[in-house]
């Protein structure tokens, strides 16, 4: 999983690791390790680390993994241009705050 800065500034030397066949981008926290208050994937620092990941994944003939946000199709068609082999659609992050918000609506009176 390459979810920090540490782990970007390292990708290369993770990438040429014998055995690993594909990398995960968790830009939540990879987000949150920059120091954004959020999970923000258009940020541009998030948006440089993302194309690395992909280029560096395509270099070493690894598979890469993006997860998804509403609009999904948009969304996938983007980052499978980039490099992108396995999509997930949803992440944790968002599908916990879509359950929660209904939880919080259900419980209001």
């Amino acid at each position: 999983m390459i979810e920090t800065k540490e782990a970007i500034e390292s990708i290369d030397e993770i990438m040429a690791v014998n055995g690993l066949d594909f990398i995960f981008f968790g830009y939540a926290d990879y987000s949150f390790s920059i120091g954004l208050s959020g999970p923000n994937k258009s940020h541009k620092e998030v948006q440089k680390a993302i194309v690395k990941a992909a280029e560096l994944a395509l270099k070493y003939k690894k598979y890469a993994m993006i997860g998804m946000d509403s609009p999904w199709k948009v969304e996938a068609e983007k980052y499978i241009k980039m490099g992108y082999k396995l999509i997930e659609l949803g992440t944790d992050y968002s599908l916990l705050e879509k359950s929660w918000r209904n939880s919080l609506k259900e419980a209001q009176f």
